[in-house]
C-alpha cells in the first residue's frame, strides 16, 4: 500500500444530530420528552460506522431576532472511540432553562449546514436527523433554509414528536430533501394533525403500550436504517421481568452486512446486563470486527459481517420494565458487487482530494455458494465538463 492511501467506500455519513430544545421538551414532568430524545438519539451515536462522521445541534427560540437561536452542542468530527462518547455527552448535557423557550427549526438547520460546509468529507453523504415536537414560531424557518439543504443535497430524516409538532412541515422537509418521515406518539388523547406515517422501513407496528421512549429508540433507529440503506430484520418487545430473559432469533439470508443488534429498555434507574451469542458463540468488543456500546438505556452491537444461523441475546436486569430489540443490518441477494477507490490525501490540508492526484478503482463481484462465470464490468467516470471516460475493469 502506498504512504498516506485512504480507502473509501459507500454508506459513509456526514451525519447531523438536530435537536428541539424548546420549552414544550420539558413535558411531561413525569419523563421530559427531552431526556427521551437524548436517550434515543444517543442510540444513533453508537450504531453509527467508525468511518462516518457525527455531530450535534440543539435549537430553541429566545424571540429575539435576527439572532441565532442554535447551538453546535458536538462539532462534525470523525467517530472514534473517544469522540464517540464526546458525543453522547454532548447530547446528555444539552439542557432546557424554562418552558418559555421557543421553536427555531431553521436556525438548528442552518446550524447542521455549516457544519457540513466547513467540516464535511468529500465522500461523506450529507445526513440530518431532525426531531421536533411543536410548531416553529421563530426565524428561521423551514421554508427559508429548504433551498440550501437542497442545493448541498442533505438527506433529512424528520420525526414528529406527538400531535403539536407540524407534522406536514416535517413530512413535507423529508420528501424535499430525499428523507423520511416518521411520528411518534407521547400518549395524549390531543388530535393527530397529519395522518401519512413513513415507516414502511420497519418490520412490524409497535404496540400503544409500550411507552413512549421505546417508539421514540425505534424511529430514530429506522432514520438511521434509512440513511445507510439498512432494512429492519427482527423485532422483538414486551416487559422485562427482573432477573435473566432470552431473546431469540434466526438469520436465514446467507449474506447480511453492516450488521446492528439494538436493545433499548424504559428506566434508566436500573442495572441491565446483556450478552449477545452468534451460533453460540458470544461477541466480543473488537473480536472479529465487532464494535460492542452502551448507554443509560440502550445496548449496541455492530457486526461487520452476520452468519445464517441463531442469534441470542441474554439480558439480566434488577428491575422489571418494558424493552425494545432489533436486529438490522444489509441483506445480500444475488450477486453482490462491491467497488471501492484509493486516492492520496493532499499533504497540506488531510481533508481535501485535489485535482491531478490518482484514483484507483477496485472492483469485487462475488455471490454465495457459487461461482460467477462471463462477468464483465466497466466504470464510467464522468468529468466536470462532461467528458466520459468508460474505462474496462474486468
Amino acid at each position: 500500500t502506498e504512504t498516506d492511501a485512504i480507502r473509501y467506500e459507500d454508506n459513509i455519513l456526514d451525519h447531523m444530530v438536530v435537536m428541539d430544545r424548546s420549552g414544550s421538551m420539558l413535558q411531561p414532568t413525569s419523563f421530559p420528552r427531552i431526556d427521551a430524545a437524548k436517550n434515543a438519539a444517543s442510540i444513533v451515536v453508537d450504531a453509527e460506522s467508525s468511518k462516518s462522521q457525527m455531530g450535534v445541534v440543539s435549537f430553541g427560540g429566545d424571540n429575539i431576532e435576527t439572532n441565532n437561536d442554535a447551538t453546535v452542542n458536538a462539532q462534525l468530527k470523525a467517530v472514534t472511540e473517544a469522540y464517540r462518547n464526546a458525543v453522547k455527552g454532548a447530547i446528555a448535557s444539552i439542557s432546557i432553562p424554562s418552558g418559555r423557550v421557543l421553536t427555531s427549526i431553521g436556525d438548528g438547520l442552518n446550524e447542521a449546514i455549516d457544519e457540513f460546509n466547513v467540516r464535511g468529507t468529500p465522500v461523506g453523504k450529507n445526513v440530518i436527523t431532525l426531531l421536533s415536537d411543536g410548531m416553529e414560531n421563530e426565524a428561521d424557518f423551514v421554508s427559508a433554509v429548504t433551498p440550501r439543504l437542497v442545493n448541498r443535497g442533505v438527506e433529512v430524516h424528520a420525526i414528529a414528536l406527538g400531535p403539536w409538532a407540524d407534522q406536514p412541515l416535517l413530512s413535507e422537509l423529508a420528501a424535499d430533501t430525499g428523507g423520511t418521515y416518521s411520528y411518534v406518539d407521547v400518549g395524549t388523547t390531543a388530535p393527530r394533525i397529519f395522518a401519512d406515517v413513513t415507516m414502511s422501513h420497519l418490520a412490524a407496528s409497535l404496540p400503544t403500550s409500550l411507552p413512549m421512549q421505546l417508539h421514540l429508540a425505534s424511529a430514530y433507529l429506522a432514520a438511521y436504517e434509512s440513511a445507510n440503506q439498512l432494512e429492519r430484520l427482527e423485532e422483538s418487545w414486551g416487559s422485562m421481568v427482573a432477573g435473566r430473559q432470552s431473546i431469540d432469533w434466526v438469520v436465514t439470508e446467507s449474506q447480511v452486512t453492516d450488521g446492528r443488534v439494538t436493545l433499548a429498555w424504559s428506566n434508566p434507574a436500573t442495572t441491565v446486563s446483556i450478552s449477545v451469542y452468534e451460533n453460540g458463540v458470544q461477541l466480543q468488543h473488537k473480536v472479529g470486527g465487532v464494535s460492542i456500546y452502551e448507554g443509560a438505556t440502550h445496548f449496541e452491537v455492530q457486526i461487520p459481517q452476520l452468519s445464517k444461523g441463531g442469534l441470542n441475546i441474554k439480558i439480566e436486569s434488577d428491575k422489571a420494565q418494558d424493552f425494545y430489540a432489533a436486529l438490522s443490518g444489509r441483506p445480500i441477494y444475488g450477486a453482490n458487487l462491491t467497488v471501492a477507490f484509493d486516492q492520496i490525501f493532499d499533504k497540506r490540508d488531510r481533508r481535501i482530494f485535489r485535482y491531478g492526484n490518482p484514483v484507483r478503482i477496485v472492483a469485487m463481484l462475488s455471490q454465495a455458494g457459487q461461482a460467477i462465470g462471463r462477468a464483465s464490468l466497466r466504470a464510467s467516470v464522468s468529468h466536470p465538463k462532461g467528458d466520459v471516460d468508460v474505462l474496462p475493469l474486468f
